[in-house]
């Protein structure tokens, strides 16, 4: 990256990659001394550092130190990064904040969200309040809302735990049937408390 233009370099120009649908083009972003800030950034391989987009979208895509509104691709490689929503078809996390994570495959390392869903995932040493999966391996994670058809935790804990399956040592408050019973019970307070809200609006 050379001093005369330090704010940010392309392989290709803006107008070939924002906006734009995935194409065979790749996008190599690097923040110089102040962090860059990108609109939308669209190709099919796509590495960011030390930047801030709006909406990341790709077949590959790597970001590290930088944050985004969305990243999403085929396979998504997140490192020291935060986004609203990560969704990818196999992703890795690490040392990273989401507020959803959704992928078929994901494996979080040191990582948190409030809602992560995928078919399996690995987690070690993070947490999400909702933790929603086919397959959950857990190695000193937790969750508030744990729920899985299969559950293999190695130091691991969660409030509200929901699997047909258990292996390992998962520390939990309420499972099994109580769990069902007290979403139940929640359901229909809230429930009666939105008709409550409903029939006074009516009123007025």
């Amino acid at each position: 990256m050379s001093q005369e233009q330090p704010e940010a370099e392309w392989s290709s120009s803006a107008e070939e990659t924002e906006h734009s649908e995935p194409s065979q083009v790749e996008a190599a972003i690097e923040g110089a001394e102040t962090v860059e800030e990108l609109g939308d950034v669209v190709c099919d391989t796509i590495s960011i550092t030390q930047s801030s987009a709006h909406n990341v979208n790709g077949n590959q895509v790597t970001v590290t130190q930088s944050a985004a509104r969305s990243i999403e691709g085929q396979n998504v490689d997140v490192r020291q990064a935060a986004a609203l929503i990560m969704r990818a078809e196999s992703m890795a996390v690490s040392q990273s904040m989401s507020l959803v994570v959704q992928a078929d495959e994901a494996q979080i390392v040191q990582g948190g969200a409030w809602a992560m869903v995928s078919r399996n995932i690995r987690l070690e040493q993070g947490g999400a309040q909702w933790m929603l999966a086919t397959e959950a391996h857990l190695n000193k994670g937790g969750a508030m809302v744990l729920a899985a058809n299969t559950v293999n935790a190695t130091n691991s804990g969660a409030v509200f735990l929901l699997a047909r399956k258990v292996e390992g040592d998962v520390r939990t408050i309420v499972s099994g049937r109580a769990a069902i019973g007290f979403g139940a019970a929640v359901g229909a307070v809230l429930g009666m408390f939105l008709l409550i809200r409903r029939l006074a609006a009516c009123k007025k």
